[in-house]
């Protein structure tokens, strides 16, 4: 008899325990969803001041120990024309180290699953300059159409991963059509 109760106590003392894990983490995720927004915001507008682009994303949900997931997000020219649209994106980091302000350290891989890139209007947008179906083309190297990748020559501190990417590219009446299953970049 003092076996069942105390069975019972201590059944009901583990469900206590959980509820209250789940009161008490609660406000913490809500708090951290809210900063994960506001830093979201943040990028997104200096992304969009420093290339020239618009983006938009369906869903951010942090997962309060690991990691980001930002779904559907679609990326425009400031002329409103469709450059990529990607399923999803997750952002892993160390909790730990970023709470501990070690930024350089604190994030651990970026992943982007499942996008449909428009290679025409990407091209345009590192040229500079957008492409005219009446122009001819000119042979020479001073015709103002460098492709600059400068910003490429960065160091990333963390490995990014892509997934089922599709690279459409189209001039004219030819099209050509890259898919890259899985490419890591370390």
């Amino acid at each position: 008899m003092k076996t069942k109760i105390r069975d019972i106590l201590s059944i009901a003392i583990f469900f206590i325990l959980i509820i209250v894990a789940i009161l008490a983490v609660r406000p913490a995720y809500t708090g951290l969803l809210d900063h994960m927004t506001d830093s979201a915001r943040e990028v997104k507008a200096g992304i969009e001041e420093k290339f020239s682009l618009k983006i938009s994303y369906k869903k951010l949900s942090p997962s309060i120990l690991s990691s980001v997931n930002i779904r559907e997000v679609t990326l425009f020219t400031t002329e409103g024309k469709k450059i990529a649209s990607i399923n999803k994106i997750r952002l892993d980091y160390r909790l730990l180290k970023l709470l501990k302000g070690d930024f350089a350290n604190g994030f651990k891989n970026l992943v982007v699953d499942g996008a449909d890139v428009s290679g025409s209007e990407l091209v345009s947008l590192f040229t500079g300059r957008e492409k005219k179906p009446e122009e001819p083309e000119k042979k020479s190297k001073e015709s103002g159409r460098s492709l600059n990748l400068n910003f490429l020559n960065a160091d990333i501190p963390l490995s990014i991963l892509f997934k089922n990417i599709s690279v459409t590219y189209r001039v004219k009446e030819v099209s050509s059509n890259l898919s890259i299953r899985k490419m890591d970049v370390d």
